[in-house]
C-alpha cells in the first residue's frame, strides 16, 4: 500500500484520477439508490442488496469516468492538431 501511494503508483493514480473518482461517486450513488429507492419486495437481483448496489454503481461510475477521460484525450488531440494546409 505504501509503495502505491508514494512510489511509482502515484503516477498511476494521477493517470486514472477520473476513473477512480467515477468509481467512488458511482459507489456512493449506488448505496444512496439502495437506501432511498431500493427494492421493497427483495426480489430485485441488484437493488435488494447494498453490496450489489454499490458494486453496480462502482461499475457504472468507472465506465462514466473512463468515457470522460477518453473524451478529454480526444479533445486535446484535436486541439493540438495543426490545421489543414490544403485551403
Amino acid at each position: 500500500m505504501i509503495v502505491i501511494l508514494f512510489g511509482k503508483g502515484m503516477g498511476l493514480i494521477r493517470k486514472h484520477t477520473l476513473l477512480i473518482a467515477g468509481a467512488i461517486i458511482g459507489g456512493v450513488g449506488g448505496l444512496l439508490y439502495w437506501k432511498y429507492v431500493g427494492c421493497v419486495s427483495g426480489h430485485c437481483a441488484i437493488w435488494s442488496s447494498s453490496g450489489l448496489s454499490a458494486f453496480y454503481g462502482i461499475f457504472l461510475g468507472s465506465i462514466g469516468g473512463w468515457s470522460i477521460k477518453d473524451a478529454i484525450a480526444i479533445h486535446k488531440e484535436k486541439k493540438n492538431k495543426p490545421p489543414d494546409e490544403e485551403r
